[in-house]
């Protein structure tokens, strides 16, 4: 994307981009897959979803600012994966949400509530929740959720509910602090709750190319991150996490909804 000092400059100088995320989420698909990618801007991670899950399978992209969606749709055409793209918000509505398309870093729009024009443009743009976009697409089958929202992960968490309970996709999501402590620990109980035991822990900042290291991702589980942030260790600014629901480890299908 011209003049994006975002992830375009960050691809155009290292041709890389969250190098460990990357290589974590290429071990964790597999051709058939159907991917849901929330916040999908120019379409890096979706293209390398398509090309792994392949034919077969299916990334349905969802990118609210309709510069980087024209993007998305030039880099999933030209790629020639299977895909499905939709120019609209994930959140915990139904209606309309304000959104901040970044005029110097693509990958920093948000949804927003304020319309303070600074550093970009604040425009209404359709949202709804992932349960009713997974309704209305009557897909078979969700076996992986990425999500990088910029802040907004906690209200489409109240949305997702039922998504989470009938496919028990892996998630890959970016947290961040600004949430809240108190919302990140409601989403890490709701996860233990519906079985996701298994997962990777990457602090964000270190998740660059050049920077990374294998070392840098983190093996535990949903519970010990539980208890670790619930003892005081202070949150990143934010950070990537990787969880798997029990069957995604063991080869069994989720239980029937």
């Amino acid at each position: 994307m011209p003049n994006d000092s975002g992830i375009s400059k960050e691809l155009k100088i290292f041709g890389n981009h969250e190098p460990l995320g990357v290589r974590l989420l290429a071990s964790a698909l597999r051709e058939g897959m159907t991917c849901i990618d929330i916040g999908a801007n120019i379409g890096f991670y979706a293209v390398l979803e398509g090309k792994i899950v392949g034919r077969g399978g299916k990334v349905i992209a969802i990118e609210p600012s309709p510069v980087s969606y024209g993007y998305l749709m030039r880099n999933l055409s030209m790629n020639k994966v299977s895909f499905e793209a939709y120019n609209i918000a994930i959140s915990d509505v139904d209606s309309e949400v304000l959104f901040k398309v970044d005029r110097r870093y693509s990958n920093w729009s948000r949804v927003t509530s304020s319309s303070e024009l600074s550093d970009g443009d604040v425009i209404p743009v359709q949202a709804m929740t992932l349960d009713t976009l997974l309704s209305r697409l009557r897909l078979d089958r969700v076996n992986l959720v990425r999500m990088d929202v910029e802040g907004h992960e906690a209200r489409i968490a109240r949305g997702w509910n039922e998504t989470i309970r009938r496919f028990k996709p892996i998630l890959f999501v970016e947290v961040h602090r600004d949430i809240g402590k108190s919302r990140i620990m409601d989403f890490l109980r709701f996860l233990v709750q519906e079985g996701y035991g298994k997962s990777s822990y990457i602090e964000r900042r270190i998740n660059e190319p050049l920077l990374a290291r294998n070392e840098d991702i983190r093996e535990t589980t949903v519970s010990e991150l539980l208890e670790r942030f619930g003892a005081g260790q202070v949150l990143p600014t934010y950070f990537h996490l990787f969880a798997w629901p029990e069957h995604a480890l063991t080869g069994q299908a989720p239980d029937s909804p």
